[in-house]
């Protein structure tokens, strides 16, 4: 094909959507950037087209709302020919680090609309297309909590191991025309978030990089490499897979790291 392919990134005002918006841009995709935060987002994608010279176009939409996640991805195929590669970013953190008995039902139903729900609801909509044209890469964001239990975060926990039944589900339903479902799942990512609460001293630096073996915080451009990776042809026989970018933290068994000097 002569036109480059479109990407929908989901989540794309900032952090980890920005960052994807960016590689895939630079990789030569067309890129759709789609947030809730709808001057940001357009911000966002007037930044990223004049860093790539690629066509970035930002949208608004709220992915937790079937018929403003259905527009926007109309628009987008209206709009830039296609969409080839969908990845579903968008997501929240909670600010509610209490026992599962504190959490709010509507804390809950939040975590679980914003992640799961709204990975469901542009899947959905984008597989249509993908069935026409034969060609599809979907790429979820889960998290080593989703693989891992964690104290005091109960929603964002259950959410994030939905994403990864959402991921399975849908590897083998929509195989047969061509299209993967894969998911990453991040560590501890150095996001505004993040550093907000290092900063507030909610989030003790030294300990939690003590059981990271690569020593140090992740970065949003971390996680762009993997997807970006993951829309290429490299990955076409790969689906249905979830690839931790943690820098080895699920794999330390005893969260400590050792003495370098030993």
């Amino acid at each position: 094909m002569n036109e480059p392919r479109v990407a929908v990134v989901t989540g794309g005002a900032q952090g980890i959507g920005k960052a994807v918006g960016q590689a895939l841009a630079a990789a030569g995709f067309s890129v759709a950037l789609t947030d809730i935060q709808h001057d940001r987002v357009e911000a966002t994608a007037q930044e990223l087209s004049a860093d790539t010279g690629a066509r970035v176009r930002g949208y608004a939409a709220d992915v937790t709302d079937l018929v403003a996640v259905e527009a926007s991805v109309g628009r987008i195929n209206d709009e830039l020919g296609r969409v080839d590669v969908l990845v579903n970013n968008a997501g929240i953190i909670t600010s509610n680090y209490v026992p599962a008995e504190d959490v709010s039902e509507e804390d809950f139903d939040l975590m679980m609309a914003t992640h799961v729900k709204g990975a469901f609801l542009y899947s959905k909509s984008v597989i249509p297309y993908m069935k026409r044209q034969k060609y599809g890469r979907i790429v979820m964001v889960s998290s080593v909590v989703g693989a891992l239990g964690f104290t005091r975060r109960i929603g964002y926990s259950t959410a994030k191991t939905a994403v990864l039944g959402l991921t399975r589900s849908l590897a083998v339903e929509t195989g047969r025309w061509n299209i993967t479902v894969n998911c990453i799942s991040p560590g501890y990512i150095l996001t505004q978030p993040i550093a907000d609460r290092v900063a507030a001293g909610d989030l003790d630096e030294e300990s939690l990089l003590a059981r990271v073996p690569l020593a140090r915080w992740g970065r949003p451009e971390d996680i762009a490499g993997v997807i970006g990776a993951l829309a290429t042809p490299a990955f076409d026989y790969v689906t249905g897979t979830e690839i931790p970018v943690d820098g080895g933290y699920r794999i330390q068994g005893d969260y400590l790291r050792p003495d370098p000097e030993s």
